[in-house]
């Protein structure tokens, strides 16, 4: 005879306890279309703590059938997701998110009602998130990016304008030295001139 598959507990709906299944009842109660996007987080949160698979269908009171056919469906998301990666928004969202943590700790920090030492907390927390976004901008190349940022009416770049230069010295246009010394450099470190080839050659490279 062959044994049937035990049977998945249903969610107390009298406990109030806040358990990833009675979670997810409420939000089936209140939003239908919207339990399996968040069965999906919930399950995503589950399997980077390396919960085996039959534990984590006994914590979402559900079959690991489902969960296992959740997990293929999560990992298809997850793979557009990352195909669909944006530099910037990436860089505007880590931004945002520190900024909302030295915010916080500022608001609590400057909070007549926090205590001298959580005050302090608040203060080092707020540096903390500062330093950690200077290191970022560091670690993803930021710093280098904005060398050629744009002018604030957009005409040009500083990239725009090392460009322009490099096309009037191919020219030999003399208006180099002019446009050279209007951004504030020296015409000497940007040529390169060999005399000794010049007259072996018998040409002039400038």
């Amino acid at each position: 005879m062959i044994a049937s598959a035990p049977a998945v507990p249903s969610p107390n709906p009298d406990s109030k306890a806040f358990t990833p299944a009675n979670r997810l009842r409420q939000v089936g109660e209140r939003a239908t279309g919207y339990e399996r996007e968040y069965r999906l987080g919930l399950l995503h949160r589950l399997l980077m703590r390396k919960l085996p698979l039959d534990s984590i269908a006994q914590e979402l009171q559900v079959s690991v059938h489902t969960v296992m056919r959740d997990r293929k469906e999560l990992h298809r998301r997850l793979r557009t997701q990352a195909s669909q990666l944006d530099a910037n928004g990436l860089i505007g969202e880590t931004l945002g998110f520190y900024s909302e943590i030295q915010g916080m700790a500022l608001r609590m920090a400057s909070s007549s009602k926090s205590p001298d030492n959580i005050k302090l907390a608040s203060m080092r927390t707020a540096l903390t998130a500062r330093n950690d976004r200077h290191r970022f901008f560091q670690g993803s190349g930021m710093f280098d990016v904005l060398q050629f940022t744009s002018d604030e009416d957009g005409s040009s770049s500083d990239l725009d304008r090392m460009n322009t230069m490099i096309d009037k010295m191919l020219a030999q246009d003399d208006r180099v030295d002019d446009m050279a010394e209007d951004a504030g450099l020296d015409i000497n470190d940007l040529t390169y001139q060999d005399d000794t080839a010049e007259e072996e050659l018998g040409i002039s490279l400038f």
